[in-house]
């Protein structure tokens, strides 16, 4: 089998990817691991107002928040409250299945429960492709490809098979999803801590009719477990959700750090592949479509001209950088620092914000996709917040 691309992942990134190109009358293949569009959901699923601007949202959306009540290690709550849509929680599925039927009546070949086993280059100049070795229940098959699409996710694949550098760092993450509305609808629950989820922080997102809960922690993976069952007791005891079984759970890994090198001969990464996600929030969604539509430009004019070679295909690595880069490598900055402040730190932090000029500001101009403008704007208002940016600094030299 040939393909003119084959896309491998079948989440939104290369469901949509695979959309714009198919769309130009290109023949295209997504290779999808897991058997079900969408599922397992590996997403908190809180996303920006901004992403209506590349998809559809409406049919997804269950719940949209003014704001955030953020806990201190001790309790210490700030309010942000924006009188206004903040972000949407969505039902990430349906968003993910929405995407790929898309593809598919753009005329691009869904393989679900596909996965890459192996691929190499083969041919030379002009005529190089990539063979893909592709396993599902019906067996072995092999195809053949001139632009291979990695979209496939933290633990990328294809990342690995063509020796692309990893990111500089995994966030472990787990939740759950409970039958129970009574709590307030109109504000997320951030809770952060190093005994708590040391690396990140935990939340309590309502859907309207159902309230999720997780957390993300830079430790081992086997303490993961301890650190969730941790927060669902103090969940349990404010009563933010109910003693029941979760309808669903969730499990995920974030890629933090963009990688120097995004493209080469034949192959392109795009999303959590690229780690392509906000270090300040985790989300990927919306920073991997923005890099998933310069991605798809770049493929069609590869196309085009029958030129695969790292000479063209690098323009999307450059032109994405130049979109989001800078913004995505100061927010691993700021993470960074963020790791260095112990709880001590964190609650002199926050008796610093609680002032109803600084949180103004914060409710006003606060936008989880560009965290590092808001910081400067905090660093003019409230001064005494300098003192912790000396781990930013130090650590754009580490």
């Amino acid at each position: 089998m040939h393909y003119d691309a084959v896309i491998v992942g079948g989440g939104p990134i290369g469901g949509y990817i695979a959309g714009s190109i198919s769309a130009r009358g290109f023949s295209v293949l997504v290779a999808e691991e897991h058997p079900r569009p969408g599922l397992p959901v590996q997403c908190a699923g809180l996303v920006t107002p901004k992403l209506e601007e590349l998809v559809d949202l409406k049919k997804s959306v269950l719940n949209t928040v003014n704001g955030a009540h953020i806990h201190s290690p001790s309790g210490h709550k700030l309010v942000l409250d924006t009188g206004k849509p903040k972000a949407h929680v969505i039902d990430r599925a349906k968003l993910d299945q929405q995407i790929l039927y898309d593809a598919e009546s753009s005329g691009s070949e869904l393989r679900m429960g596909t996965r890459v086993i192996d691929a190499k280059r083969i041919g030379d100049g002009s005529r190089q492709e990539v063979e893909l070795v592709l396993k599902s229940k019906a067996g072995q098959e092999t195809v053949k490809t001139p632009l291979v699409i990695g979209a496939d996710g933290a633990s990328s694949k294809i990342r690995a098979l063509f020796g692309f550098p990893e990111p500089k760092m995994i966030l472990k993450g787990m939740g759950m999803e409970f039958e129970y509305t009574d709590i307030p609808q109109d504000f997320v629950q951030i809770y952060s801590g190093n005994q708590l989820a040391p690396g990140f922080f935990a939340w309590v997102i309502p859907t309207g009719e159902r309230v999720r809960i997780g957390l993300c922690v830079l430790e081992p993976k086997d303490k993961l477990q301890d650190f969730f069952n941790s927060f669902r007791s103090l969940c349990l005891q404010k009563k933010l959700i109910p003693d029941a079984k979760p309808v669903t759970s969730i499990t995920g890994t974030i890629p933090l750090g963009v990688l120097s090198k995004t493209t080469a001969d034949n192959i392109m990464l795009v999303g959590d592949a690229a780690a392509q996600v906000k270090p300040t929030s985790g989300g990927g969604v919306y920073p991997g479509l923005r890099c998933a539509k310069v991605c798809s430009e770049t493929a069609v004019s590869a196309l085009e001209a029958e030129n695969f070679s790292n000479d063209t295909l690098v323009q999307y690595h450059k032109n994405w950088y130049k979109e989001i880069g800078s913004e995505l490598t100061k927010g691993y900055r700021l993470h960074k620092a963020f790791l260095q402040l112990s709880d001590e730190k964190i609650e002199e932090a926050f008796n610093i914000l609680d002032k109803p000029d600084v949180l103004e500001v914060i409710s006003k101009k606060g936008d989880i996709e560009s965290p590092f403008k808001l910081a400067k704007l905090l660093f003019k208002k409230a001064p005494k917040l300098i003192k912790f940016a000396g781990p930013y600094f130090r650590s754009a030299f580490n």
